[in-house]
Parts: C-alpha cells; structure tokens; sequence
C-alpha cells in the first residue's frame, strides 16, 4: 500500500533507565539503513520486532539514536568550500578532453548507444561507457544529444 509523505512518519522511544530504544516507521529508506545494519551487526541488540503492508517495527540500541544538526558555516569558510567544489568540477571536466569554457558532458542518446552494448555519458570528442568490455568509448556510432 502506498503511503503519503505525511503518512510516512517515523516514531523513535526511549527512557532513561534502558538501554535500547523503539524505532517504528514507515519510511523506505530507513527501513533499508536499519536492515543492513541489523543484518551486518548480528551480535547487538538490534532486532526486527514487528512488519506490516505499511511499514517495521525494531528495537535498536539507544547509541544509535543521534541527532545532529547541520553544521553551520561562516560566509568565509563556505565561499571556500564552493571554490573547492568548483575548482574540482573543472578538473573532472579536463580530465575528460571537455572544453572547461565552452563545454560540458551531454548524455548519449541511451537508445542508439545501447543498440551498440554501451550505456554511458559522452563529452565532445570522447566518452565514458560502463560496458564491462570498455573502460573508455568514443561513441560507437551513437549520436550525441545536444543540450
């Protein structure tokens, strides 16, 4: 059954005097994170304790339970940060034979590139596939899709 967003609501309990606390939700990707994690940590406290059509039940130590704000950066430091990240792009970019100036990466047209046995992204000139046969591709005959 599908739920809303509003629906999909999840519901965390704990006290003072234990040590695990009642997660209840319906949220997807929670649900996933907790069954990993359940799975990969087989000698914790952590359990399933109750599924349904709408979502899971478990009891997980309370260690796990963290609330952590987003770290809050000075208009310094986050100017830094997006000159990194750009800086890093342009790289990528030039690592790729693309034009930093004038160019960018277009997406093959998935349908004539697979036609060849490849899926992946081109820049002018080269591209990248993830063929298991081609670490890199030129195209193979596929048109490129012009942004």
């Amino acid at each position: 059954m599908n739920l809303t967003l509003e629906e999909r609501e999840t519901v965390i309990l704990f006290n003072e005097k234990d040590s695990t606390a009642s997660v209840d939700t319906c949220n997807p990707s929670l649900i996933r994170k907790l069954d990993k994690q359940i799975t990969l940590q087989e000698n914790t406290t952590a359990s399933l304790i109750r599924e349904d059509e709408f979502g899971k039940a478990y009891l997980i130590p309370k260690s796990w339970v963290k609330v952590s704000p987003p770290p809050s950066y000075s208009a310094e430091t986050l100017a830094k940060k997006q000159a990194t990240a750009r800086a890093l792009a342009e790289k990528r970019r030039a690592a790729l034979g693309v034009d930093v100036e004038t160019s960018r990466i277009t997406p093959v047209t998935l349908t004539e590139h697979s036609m060849n046995g490849h899926a992946g992204v081109a820049a002018p000139g080269r591209g990248i596939c993830i063929s298991s046969a081609h670490k890199f591709c030129n195209g193979h005959g596929a048109s490129r899709k012009n942004s």
